[in-house]
């Protein structure tokens, strides 16, 4: 069995990634801040594990990789920060958390690449 770790897995493309990634035998770390509905949603997926993790803080990123307690075969960047509306409703604290965890998705890479960099190919999806 193969591993992966998935950001933004609570809902939308990153759950529906994990169910895919169960079903073609992988055993998936599903990432995410929103506790409550990633816990609800990976009691339905096989082979996973529910791991609350936030992209954007470092010391959030080193606990979800050491529950994961794996080293991943792929890693699915996939979390994201949407703001409904037109832009001029947006403020400029809404611009920074998105492209706070749009540049720190690339952290989550590093981070992970680095703690297991003696892992050969090990896919990344940002």
């Amino acid at each position: 069995m193969k591993n992966a770790i998935v950001t933004g897995a609570s809902n939308g493309i990153g759950l529906e990634i994990s169910k895919k990634l169960s079903e073609n035998n992988y055993y998936v770390g599903m990432i995410d801040i929103d506790k409550e509905n990633l816990l609800k949603e990976s009691e339905n997926i096989s082979n996973s594990v529910a791991i609350e993790g936030d992209v954007t803080n470092e010391d959030s990123i080193k606990n979800a990789l050491d529950t994961f307690n794996k080293t991943p075969d792929l890693i699915v960047n996939n979390a994201g920060i949407v703001i409904f509306g037109g832009l001029e409703e947006q403020t400029i604290e809404d611009f920074k958390k998105k492209c706070k965890c749009k540049s720190y998705r690339i952290l989550f890479s590093f981070t992970t690449s680095n703690r297991f960099n003696d892992k050969k190919g090990l896919g990344l999806h940002n």
